[in-house]
């Protein structure tokens, strides 16, 4: 069943809602078993229904408001899921699979402005972004002068400077 069916068949029908189906199904020439097979994808979403052998079918707008309920609740549901999801990611990232220290620190060092926060504390072991100027060096250790980040960015530096 296509959708351009079913949009032709709604057309046909809206004007003779609350009427017989065997009368509406017979005035666009169909039997009513086609007819419903047709309005099916409507029957569906709840612009069309039978009660009482009689054909229901909700009015242009009410279509439409009907259509946007459908949409937000299926935008409320994809929202319920990824909240579930984010919930989920720190029980993903606090397991024993992760990179070693050595490994990211390796990747994440060749990014420039990136510094680690705390090699020893595993509590505050993070990566930051320098806010330090970005003053090309000569001298210093290689990270600093990769990232042209200043000293004072990482632990146990010389700077006067306390690390954030």
């Amino acid at each position: 069943m296509t959708g351009k069916a079913a949009d032709r068949a709604y057309h046909q029908v809206v004007g003779q809602s609350g009427r017989e189906l065997v009368s509406i199904a017979q005035s666009v020439l169909r039997t009513p078993e086609e007819l419903m097979r047709d309005l099916a994808p409507l029957v569906e979403r709840g612009i069309a229904q039978v009660e009482d052998s009689r054909l229901f079918v909700l009015t242009p707008a009410e279509a439409v408001v009907r259509m946007v309920e459908i949409s937000a609740d299926s935008a409320a549901a994809a929202h319920a899921r990824l909240q579930a999801v984010g919930r989920a990611l720190p029980h993903l990232t606090a397991s024993n699979v992760r990179p070693a220290d050595g490994d990211v620190a390796s990747v994440l060092d060749a990014a420039p402005g990136l510094v680690q926060a705390s090699a020893e504390d595993r509590d505050t072991r993070a990566w930051r972004v320098c806010t330090r100027p970005q003053t090309p060096s000569r001298s210093g250790p290689a990270w600093a002068r990769r990232s042209g980040c200043c000293r004072s960015c990482r632990p146990g530096c010389s700077s006067s400077a306390a690390p954030t």
